[in-house]
């Protein structure tokens, strides 16, 4: 569990961007959310294709001193915009229970790179 929160604080200060996300303007942008400073994003991944996407976002408020998420799909009907609606999740034991239960998202990412940070790399 420990291990956890250090990845977490890790990617406090060092973002796992992935999919069609590569930075946090990409993050708001597609959204359509204006960009507020008091979100610390730690896991943004957004896979589209086939007409079809999923987003799936990790971040730390500031003024909450908390973890949420913030989950969308959509069909090629319509994109992101709109579906900001966060949830608080439970850090590091949340974390690691969709970890071993491969419910994260697109969990593969964010486990190479929590396999990777245990190894040192």
């Amino acid at each position: 569990m420990n291990q956890m929160k250090s990845f977490l604080r890790h990617l406090k200060k060092n973002p796992l961007y992935a999919g069609g996300f590569s930075n946090r303007a990409d993050v708001f942008s597609n959204f359509q959310k204006e960009d507020d400073p008091k979100i610390q994003i730690v896991y943004a991944n957004y896979v589209n294709e086939d007409y079809s996407g999923v987003a799936t976002v990790f971040y730390y408020r500031r003024d909450t001193r908390k973890y949420y998420e913030t989950y969308a799909s959509h069909c090629s009907c319509y994109r992101l915009e709109g579906q900001w609606n966060s949830d608080e999740i439970l850090v590091p034991e949340e974390m690691e229970k969709r970890l071993s239960n491969g419910q994260l998202g697109d969990g593969d990412i964010f486990k190479q790179a929590f396999e990777s940070f245990k190894e040192g790399r």
